[in-house]
């Protein structure tokens, strides 16, 4: 009887053993799966987000996405005005209207624009417009481009941003560009196609090239600007050519 009652509870024991041994078999295998699942989880995302880092396709796609759930009218962010000439270029090229708003206007004199002045863009076939800052300022008047040369001085000591729009004024004139100056706050370039809206906001803190470009489609932003251009190039005398 002694005997048989010691050999169940030695079963039972070993029978324990064996669930206990089981179970942690089985946590262990759980953490393991866990953990396996969290990484491949976490190695996605990683690449993801470096997809999107280094794939202007990705960042323009969610961009999109996020615009349009949004309901608004962006179609993608510029890095600077380097990363945006090509789709700046591919849209004047093409386009029936071409309406520029800018503060200094280097870019006319650049090849880029007189391989677009040669191709047709001085033709009486494209609407093209420019308003540049009125270097001439009357006594008692405020200096627009003084206060830009102001806040641009510690990261450009040697800017002479007058007499750059006085040289680039007679520039245009020489190409028989329709272009007008204004006085104006030097805050943003504008340029304005059939199709899309880019604009370069100026910022106090970096140089102009720096500066994120912003590409809009046909919308509420677009109607804005153009009809911010239309004001101003209606409330401006044109030029001697």
């Amino acid at each position: 009887m002694n005997i048989t009652l010691l050999l169940l509870l030695n079963n039972e024991s070993n029978l324990v053993g064996n669930v206990a041994t089981s179970n942690d078999t089985s946590i262990g295998f759980l953490e393991n799966l866990g953990v396996g699942i969290l990484s491949s989880v976490l190695a996605s995302i990683l690449i993801g987000f470096t997809l999107i880092l280094f794939s202007r396709k990705a960042r323009w796609l969610i961009t999109a996405i996020l615009a349009r759930l949004a309901h608004h009218d962006i179609d993608f962010v510029f890095k600077n005005k380097e990363d945006a000439k090509k789709s700046i270029i591919d849209a004047i090229s093409g386009s029936k209207k071409v309406y520029i708003l800018t503060s200094r206007g280097n870019e006319f004199q650049t090849t880029t624009y007189q391989n677009l002045f040669s191709q047709g863009l001085l033709s009486n076939n494209v609407d093209f417009k420019i308003i540049m800052p009125d270097p001439e300022n009357k006594q008692n008047e405020y200096d627009f481009i003084l206060q830009r040369e102001n806040e641009m001085r510690n990261l450009d000591p040697g800017i002479q941003l007058k007499k750059s729009i006085s040289a680039n004024i007679e520039y245009l004139k020489s190409k028989g560009v329709n272009f007008k100056t204004v006085k104006m706050p030097h805050f943003v370039k504008i340029v304005i196609t059939d199709d899309w809206l880019f604009l370069e906001p100026y910022n106090k803190h970096r140089l102009g090239h720096e500066d994120p470009v912003m590409k809009y489609r046909v919308g509420d932003t677009y109607r804005c600007f153009s009809r911010y251009f239309g004001i101003l190039w209606d409330s401006c005398e044109a030029n001697a050519q």
